[in-house]
């Protein structure tokens, strides 16, 4: 589900005219530390919560929500001459609101509901790169929730067996009526003799 959210976020932010890559991670090394990114994946180190569902559905049924862990990296390098750190900070706010815009429309998209639980700027320790003592810019680290429904399906993704109602090979449903009682006055009830003129 988080790759193709990926993918989703991906196309928001090229409509923008992003300049950096975005790829799902975790990244392969070694990485060329120079380049611009943002690298969607799943946070591997938060716990998923499963919780009652938040809706209702007939076929398949909803049996539970989980909440989908993920994170984005933005590594984000101003491209101003002899930047200072703020120049490299003003670019990645400009882009960390981009991005958190695409991930709010693509859950709206999705009709389903997301939480931002910590973001923050990492410092050189965070980065969990080994031998990296300093990336010519910075990074922003947004960890997030998106629900997933969870279904009653058979591994094809099929629900409950379902029956067709009318049409070849369905189920008839046929109707009667019982009439009981005695009528009084004008109003006398049709029997077997009764005749419509």
């Amino acid at each position: 589900m988080l790759y193709e959210i990926s993918k989703e976020i991906a196309a928001e932010l090229q409509l923008k005219k992003c300049p950096y890559a975005i790829v799902y991670g975790p990244e392969r090394l070694p990485v060329s530390m120079t380049t611009p990114r943002i690298v969607i994946e799943r946070d591997r180190q938060s716990p998923e919560q499963i919780t009652a569902p938040k809706s209702r559905t007939v076929n398949p049924i909803m049996m539970q929500t989980r909440a989908i862990a993920g994170q984005i990296k933005v590594f984000a390098k101003s491209n101003v001459s002899g930047a200072n750190v703020y120049n490299h900070e003003r670019e990645c706010d400009k882009t960390v609101d981009r991005v958190t815009v695409a991930l709010h429309k693509v859950a709206r998209r999705r009709c389903t509901e997301y939480r931002i639980t910590r973001a923050k700027l990492l410092n050189t320790a965070e980065l969990q790169y080994e031998g990296l003592e300093s990336w010519p810019g910075v990074v922003y680290q947004i960890n997030f929730e998106i629900d997933r429904g969870v279904l009653d399906t058979d591994w094809t993704g099929d629900g409950a067996d379902t029956a067709e109602i009318g049409g070849t090979g369905g189920v008839t449903i046929g109707a009667s009526v019982s009439v009981s009682g005695t009528a009084t006055g004008n109003n006398v009830l049709p029997n077997a003799d009764t005749e419509i003129e």
